[in-house]
């Protein structure tokens, strides 16, 4: 568990060093090359395993629902407002966990959602 947490950490920090870069040599954040796709996708990945995890916690405690387990990871491309990102869907062998994230079938990043990530790119 440490060892992943490090992990993060380092990538976080290697990230962030990036940021930093392209924002002091003048380059963009968002659209093709920028760095902030994949801080998005980093963070939604993230999102939709956390999201697994509690939704296979809730199942098992239901004694009277089959046993689930995680069965694989799904990619889609997810438009949003810094362009297209591939996302990794965390997937059940049930077939019974519905992401609220990024709903199945959904292919765009909600606005609501949008909105609340990019507050900060419209004032520069």
């Amino acid at each position: 568990m440490a060892k992943q947490s490090s992990k993060e950490s380092a990538e976080f920090k290697q990230m962030r060093d990036l940021v930093l870069k392209q924002l002091l040599s003048g380059q963009s954040l968002t659209g093709e090359g920028g760095v902030f796709a994949p801080l998005l996708k980093q963070f939604l990945d993230s999102a939709l395993d956390a999201e697994m995890s509690s939704h296979l916690e809730e199942e098992s405690r239901d004694k009277k629902a089959p046993k689930n387990k995680r069965n694989g990871k799904r990619s889609k491309t997810v438009k949003t407002i810094p362009g297209e990102i591939e996302v990794t869907t965390p997937q059940d062998r049930n077939s019974s966990f519905e992401p609220s994230i990024i709903p199945k079938r959904e292919t765009v990043l909600a606005d609501n959602m949008a909105q609340k990530f990019f507050p900060f790119i419209q004032k520069g």
